[in-house]
């Protein structure tokens, strides 16, 4: 571990050393990161900090950052740190939005001793957000969230979780919809589950919408729905979405075509979109890459292309050490007689 942080070290001064030109702007770093090329965005926000450029900018997108690559501790410090100025680019909403998201994430992986202290934190600072900025979408749903998952003695409230879906509908019916379905399935309500869904997939520009409706479609089998919803998402993979809406139109592609195992149809569909999938940048929570040949070779299979299918299976056995994977591998092959 001491040699791989030493490495880093090393490769993030010759990244440094690389940008030292006028073109290592805030501009730039931020660009870098929001197209999650966090090793050279990390390398430009250090040298824009030390160069006293914008530094709690800088460090406000180091600590993301951190948090992005699971080094919560460090990212924590990090925000803590950041002292806000009237002039920043950063709101206060903003930085306590990502305050409370790092203390929750804190607060999931700590011991119960320390997990209190932490979602006590989280829960602050998400109120604080939705306090500052009211309008804040992404503040409200952390809110949502907390209240929906934490124990009662943390604060945590079913009715308070209701309010905030009320209060978001105030600004946005999708965002509201889509806590509606999240509550509606945190209480395993089937009809709430069907009335919300049919609700997101009139949501035709929306692609977390129709993501998020084709993935209730499919928990409870309705299978032609959920193609439906799946490929209208894809539909909008090419328009000028956000990209916090580009990754669904992304997890679309994977899920249409794990429908189509489920399903045991449209296995052409599925082949061609599970390939477009592996040509992504996949990323974060994403299905991993030998998740999707796997789905990628039981298509060719069901398909009738067992050669295909075999040097995919054989690829995954001789290449990626996932014990689950391979005894999911086994159990399909098995069941194929």
């Amino acid at each position: 571990m001491k040699l791989f942080n030493v490495i880093r070290i090393i490769v993030l001064c010759w990244l440094v050393t690389c940008f030292k030109t006028p073109a290592a702007s805030m501009e730039t770093a931020i660009r870098h990161f929001e197209q999650n090329q966090l090793t050279i965005a990390e390398a430009q926000f250090l040298q824009l900090k030390k160069r006293g450029v914008q530094p709690n900018e800088s460090q406000f997108y180091l600590a993301r950052i951190a948090l992005s690559t699971g080094k919560l501790e460090d990212a924590l410090t990090l925000f803590e740190a950041i002292t806000l100025l009237e002039k920043s680019t950063i709101s206060q909403d903003q930085y306590y939005y990502w305050l409370g998201i790092t203390n929750a994430k804190l607060a999931s992986n700590a011991s119960w001793f320390k997990a209190a202290g932490y979602a006590i934190d989280a829960k602050a600072h998400f109120e604080k957000a939705v306090q500052l900025a009211p309008q804040n979408i992404r503040a409200r749903r952390g809110l949502f969230r907390y209240y929906l998952n934490a124990p009662g003695i943390a604060g945590g409230s079913i009715k308070k979780a209701k309010k905030q879906i009320a209060a978001l509908k105030e600004v946005s019916h999708v965002y509201a919809d889509l806590l509606a379905l999240e509550l509606a399935q945190y209480e395993k309500d089937k009809a709430q589950i069907a009335q919300y869904a049919n609700q997101l997939i009139t949501y035709t520009h929306h692609s977390e919408a129709l993501y998020k409706a084709g993935m209730a479609y499919q928990s409870v089998g309705e299978f032609d729905k959920t193609f439906s919803a799946f490929k209208n998402a894809i539909v909008l993979f090419d328009s000028q979405q956000k990209k916090e809406l580009f990754q669904f139109s992304v997890l679309s592609l994977y899920q249409f075509s794990k429908t189509a195992v489920i399903a045991n149809k449209h296995f052409e569909a599925g082949i061609e979109t599970m390939k477009r999938y592996l040509n992504q940048l996949i990323q974060g929570s994403m299905p991993e890459r030998h998740w999707a040949k796997f789905r990628l070779g039981q298509l060719y299979w069901l398909a009738g292309n067992q050669t295909e299918a075999e040097r995919l299976f054989n690829e995954i056995k001789g290449t990626y050490q996932d014990e689950f994977l391979t005894n999911t591998l086994q159990e399909f092959l098995a069941n194929q007689g």
